[in-house]
């Protein structure tokens, strides 16, 4: 089999693939076959290279058919894996070195995908594991996840957010994904934890959102611990404000890691700066809705006033007048003005300012004292009309 040449590559990877099945895929388990296959790994790893070329070209001149091979190839990988259970279950015999052919080839086969995936990282997301690389990995990764909870820099977070990671992390396990890339990110992430400095759960937290870790049981528990922050102050401005800072922080984070943890959700990012700007509407609303409370609540109370048809500068006169011959007492005099401030309105001010009030009452403009003598002089001419009081002194 000539495997120099890129002609009718498929043909050639086909028939390589015949003649692995022919050793490794039976069920008829005989004298001659140990040879066979030891002589097909030997032939394999002897013209590595050459099929190496053979993907190569395919990788760069006809991509779709270099993704249907590489995906024979993991279809072959898993047929082999399948006899192999097969084998130890129902062949006794020789089956110490039967065991050893068959995951020479496994490897030799994961050996020449994994080499060829870093051609073209497309690839990486199209080509799943094989049966074999995952059952191997998976039991490594299992016990990785485990040993979280011991890992010397997580020993100061709370161990509600250990659970939260270890069972987003298991899930992914349970699934059975082939996917490359979430396995892949798996390893990433474990080391990261394994092996990082001492940290606090917020540390933790903000390390999880660069590294896109975007399960729905961290989002979950980040959105239930949010809410009740915000419910333990009871400032809507407040509330407002750390969710504007908290944004912030996130538009200028900066991603450790290009894959996240469900490659088919949004980023964790993404799904948190949503819900914020959807919590944060929802805070306005309320805002809105406290206003008009406080609004109507002030309409009702200054219908309830008694109007004064004076400016606020003439009203304070007034009172100044009414305490200076002693018709109201002078003591409390602050304490006065805000009676009058709460109690009465003019027709241009529906809430007067008790300070305000007490303050023109002592600063008074020539005008004003003038319109408040004519007011005065109007009352005295009133009193001597409908009383006949013009003659009486005092």
């Amino acid at each position: 089999m000539n495997l120099t040449t890129p002609v009718n590559n498929s043909k050639i990877l086909s028939q390589l693939i015949v003649n692995i099945e022919n050793a490794f895929c039976q069920l008829n388990f005989h004298n001659n076959l140990f040879k066979i296959q030891r002589d097909c790994i030997e032939f394999l790893n002897e013209n590595m290279k050459d099929v190496k070329s053979i993907f190569i070209y395919l990788i760069v001149f006809n991509f779709k058919n270099a993704q249907t091979e590489f995906l024979k190839f993991i279809d072959l990988s898993n047929r082999i894996y399948a006899s192999l259970h097969y084998a130890l279950k129902y062949y006794k015999p020789g089956i110490s070195q039967l065991r050893v052919n068959y995951i020479k080839i496994l490897e030799s086969i994961d050996k020449l995908i994994d080499m060829l995936l870093l051609y073209d990282k497309k690839l990486i997301e199209i080509v799943p594991l094989s049966n074999y690389s995952y059952y191997t990995i998976k039991p490594k990764l299992k016990q990785q996840i485990i040993s979280l909870k011991d890992a010397p820099g997580l020993k100061d977070v709370e161990p509600q957010l250990i659970r939260v990671v270890q069972d987003s992390l298991f899930s992914v396990l349970q699934s059975n994904s082939r996917i490359r890339n979430e396995l892949r990110y798996i390893n990433i992430l474990l080391k990261k934890l394994s092996k990082a400095p001492e940290l606090t759960t917020e540390s933790l937290e903000w390390v999880l959102f660069q590294y896109g870790f975007n399960s729905k049981r961290y989002l979950e528990y980040y959105i239930n611990k949010s809410n009740q922050q915000m419910l333990e102050d009871s400032s809507l401005h407040k509330q407002i404000e750390n969710i504007i800072s908290f944004q912030e922080q996130l538009y200028c984070l900066v991603p450790l890691q290009k894959n996240c943890l469900d490659l088919n959700s949004p980023t964790i990012i993404d799904q948190l700066l949503i819900f914020f700007k959807d919590k944060k509407e929802s805070l306005n609303q309320k805002l809105d809705v406290r206003r008009s409370e406080i609004m109507d609540a002030k309409l009702l109370e200054a219908n309830d006033k008694v109007m004064f048809n004076i400016p606020v500068a003439q009203f304070g006169l007034l009172i100044k007048l009414l305490m200076e011959v002693n018709l109201i007492p002078k003591e409390n005099v602050g304490k006065t003005f805000s009676f009058f401030a709460k109690y009465f309105k003019t027709p241009s001010v529906n809430f007067i300012s008790s300070e305000s009030l007490q303050k023109k009452s002592s600063t008074v403009e020539f005008s004003t004292a003038r319109k408040m003598k004519a007011y005065l002089i109007e009352m005295v001419n009133w009193i001597n009309k409908n009383y006949n009081a013009s003659s009486f002194t005092e």
